[in-house]
């Protein structure tokens, strides 16, 4: 797990984004943190595949596509897009946890037409 550790870091560090590590639940990715023009991801230790895709996928809120869409789906959707493209590896946990976490968003805010983008990562 060291080396998806270090390839989130080096992420981070070629993007000058700031990351912290935190012991809770949610993770998170912020624009201008602070205020100070810098990004910032709020994520868990990195000890598992998930975690890492976790990792990954608040990257994708800060360098992915439809980040400034106003669809919540799109947004979630296009993180998840970018953290598979640029992860190192992508193991079938990752992908279930993926469409579990894009299925909380669906049952939150509805399902969207035929055409939108979520259904090319969430099976119908």
């Amino acid at each position: 797990m060291e080396r998806l550790m270090n390839h989130v870091e080096v992420i981070c560090r070629d993007n000058n984004i700031l990351m912290s590590r935190h012991n809770g639940t949610t993770s998170r990715a912020f624009r201008n943190y602070k205020g100070t023009g810098r990004n910032k991801i709020s994520v868990k230790r990195i000890n598992t595949y998930l975690t890492y895709a976790v990792a990954m996928h608040e990257l994708g809120h800060l360098l992915g596509p439809y980040q400034r869409s106003h669809d919540i789906l799109e947004r979630e959707t296009g993180a998840w897009m970018w953290a598979k493209d640029n992860a190192i590896v992508w193991m079938p946990c990752m992908t279930k946890g993926m469409i579990f976490r894009l299925g909380t968003y669906l049952k939150a805010h509805g399902k969207p037409n035929e055409q939108h983008i979520i259904w090319t990562l969430v099976p119908r």
